[in-house]
Parts: C-alpha cells; sequence; structure tokens
C-alpha cells in the first residue's frame, strides 16, 4: 500500500506538481470574555513511560479513567481484580498476578487495568501501581475546585 502511495508522490515531485495540502479546519475563537467549559475533564494522555493514560487535571467529584498497561506474561498468567485506595492526596491501585492451573497458550496477553478514580478533594494527588507487591510506576493528576 505504501508504494503506490510513494509512487503517485515521486511522479508528482518529477513533474513539478506538488502533493495537495489537506484541507484547514477553522476553529472559531471564543467569544471575548467567555469562561471555558468546565464540564468535561482535560483530555487523557500517556505518560512518557506508556504505561498510563491518565488526564492531566480533573475535576473534583468527577469519575476520571486511568488506564495503566503492561507487557503481559503469557495466557498462563492471569491477575486478581485491582484494588485501588485513596488516602491523603496519594491513590494506591494494586493487583497479583498468578499462575492459571489449566491448559493455557503461550499468546502474550496484555497486563493492566482500567479504572475511573473520583478525587475529593482539589491539590495534586499522586497515584502508585504495585503489581505483586512491586511498584510498576506512578502518576501525577491535578486536581480542580
Amino acid at each position: 500500500m505504501i508504494r503506490p502511495l510513494l509512487s503517485l508522490t515521486l511522479t508528482l515531485a518529477a513533474c513539478g506538481a506538488s502533493a495537495p495540502t489537506p484541507p484547514q479546519v477553522a476553529t472559531p475563537a471564543p467569544a471575548p470574555g467567555a469562561v471555558p467549559a468546565r464540564d468535561a475533564a482535560p483530555a487523557a494522555a500517556p505518560t512518557p513511560d506508556g504505561r498510563f493514560t491518565v488526564p492531566a487535571g480533573a475535576p473534583v467529584g468527577e469519575p476520571v479513567p486511568i488506564v495503566f498497561s503492561l507487557p503481559g506474561r503469557n495466557g498462563c498468567y492471569g491477575q486478581t481484580q485491582v484494588v485501588t485506595e485513596l488516602g491523603d492526596h496519594v491513590v494506591q491501585h494494586a493487583y497479583d498476578t498468578h499462575y492459571r492451573d489449566e491448559m493455557c497458550t503461550q499468546q502474550l496477553v496484555p497486563g493492566g487495568f482500567e479504572v475511573p478514580v473520583t478525587f475529593p478533594t482539589p491539590g495534586t494527588w499522586t497515584g502508585t501501581v504495585r503489581v505483586d507487591g512491586a511498584v510498576r510506576g506512578t502518576y501525577t493528576v491535578e486536581v480542580s475546585p
């Protein structure tokens, strides 16, 4: 599929033509003095290590999804339900992995979880994930009133 596209680009360049530019979509400017909408949490983005997808900020009292991903083991392993606990501006997530005592495949199975977290107070919250008792990652979320 890439070769015809590359061929078309090279043909256009050889003929002195340029590739068409994609249409530009105009975003309307906010009205002067407008207050930004607060009903939606900021978009979630992966952390630099790629293990978490968390919003940069979140409103107090509204659930936001926290996604944690690990490269999985083979299909012979499973994991328990994640347990999430909130403390003083701290979120702890924990789960354990275990060998399944049954017939299984060697196919890779992704590990991790997605859970909604509702932050009760504003401020900087730090989350930690423990897998089999060992810390496997951390994240931060700024919570606004």
